[in-house]
């Protein structure tokens, strides 16, 4: 099967990387000024602008079975237009919900899934919302890691940004909330409607980046996780999705709220490189591509370091039995995200010490 990828980032290597041993080939589309270092030896890249018309288009998605995204940050309008030609999984609706926070949150109440209380800048209450911890005031689309966000402790505040210009649907504001911590969940359905969980996942974020991962966490309790995986099920099924798809969580005096979704593979998945029966990869192509999903278990711990604007490996990572590395043949930088370090154990407290050790070291 030929699989084209929306996008040329370290998402799209690791997919890639998991569907050659598959029997798959890909090629790769990529915007303007994009950075295609990470996808160079995979398969062909081809501009955006170049498939402008849908001669051009429908000749390059010839001979593709399924075009897949790697991020939700992309022209809709292309990728409806990829639709009429091949299979696209995730479907555009589903990528278009995940791209916008506006329609993202909303989509999640509309289901009964809890979020925080939110509201459209543009378009406040009359009457000001109660948020003792503050607020946080996001771009409603191209905002991740940190970027295009605001964080204000009054509601007075909130006037006085730099955002008086913006149009309905631009910007939308959240209610900061007390959470005891972050946590995430990677699940994944195919075509047959079948659907597997990846066990929750701690996460530690610094300045708005994840940081570090490790699960299963003694912290997420099982009624906790259960309800997670309720929530991500009902979407999946909601948007009669196809592949993987992370949902982000707090953790809120033993429940929680739902952050933001990503229709994608995501970082906080990392570690399921590391001895699985199939990493977060290998299950996103096997679903997009009619294959049988497999079964996400495994015995012990399992943790993942992000390397953000550093590719210097610590010694102690170097040929050690229990951790693996990953660059991805980005250019340093600071804020960029160029590699992981994976770690595994029988003993969670062993994860968490390398998991400490390998920071300390490198930052």
């Amino acid at each position: 099967m030929h699989i084209a990828v929306y996008g040329c980032g370290q998402l799209a290597q690791m997919m890639i990387q998991a569907a050659k041993p598959l029997g798959h080939t890909a090629s790769f589309i990529r915007e303007d000024g994009e950075d295609t270092v990470c996808v160079k030896e995979l398969g062909p890249i081809v501009l955006r602008s170049e498939l402008a018309d849908d001669t051009a288009l429908s000749a390059f998605l010839a001979d593709v079975d399924v075009l897949t995204v790697e991020k939700e940050q992309v022209n809709l309008e292309f990728l409806r237009r990829c639709a009429k030609f091949t299979e696209v999984h995730p479907n555009p609706s589903a990528v278009e919900i995940c791209g916008d926070r506006w329609k993202e949150k909303s989509t999640l109440k509309a289901l009964d899934i809890p979020v925080t209380d939110f509201f459209d800048y543009a378009a406040p209450p009359q009457e000001p919302t109660n948020s003792p911890l503050g607020y946080i005031a996001k771009s409603c689309r191209d905002g991740y890691d940190g970027k295009h966000q605001y964080r204000v402790k009054t509601w007075d505040e909130l006037a006085e940004l730099p955002l008086q210009d913006v149009a309905i649907g631009d910007w939308i504001v959240e209610a900061m909330v007390p959470f005891d911590f972050e946590f995430s969940v990677v699940g994944m359905r195919d075509m047959a409607g079948n659907i597997a969980m990846y066990p929750a996942i701690e996460n530690e974020h610094v300045d708005g980046i994840l940081r570090q991962s490790i699960t299963p966490s003694a912290r997420i309790p099982i009624d906790l996780r259960l309800q997670a995986e309720t929530y991500l099920s009902r979407l999946l099924d909601h948007w009669n999705y196809v592949g993987v798809l992370t949902m982000e969580c707090f953790a809120v005096n033993g429940s929680m709220m739902v952050n933001e979704l990503a229709p994608r593979v995501h970082n906080s998945g990392h570690w399921s490189m590391l001895n699985t029966p199939a990493s977060q990869f290998e299950n996103h192509i096997r679903c997009i591509s009619n294959m049988a999903i497999v079964a996400p278990h495994f015995m012990g711990t399992r943790g993942m370091l992000n390397l953000v604007g550093t590719d210097s490996i610590p010694e102690m990572a170097i040929n050690h039995p229990n951790i693996a590395v990953h660059l991805y043949g980005k250019s340093v930088r600071p804020g960029r995200k160029v590699g992981h370090i994976n770690v595994q154990h029988d003993e969670a407290s062993e994860v968490s010490a390398l998991l400490s050790q390998l920071e300390k070291a490198i930052y």
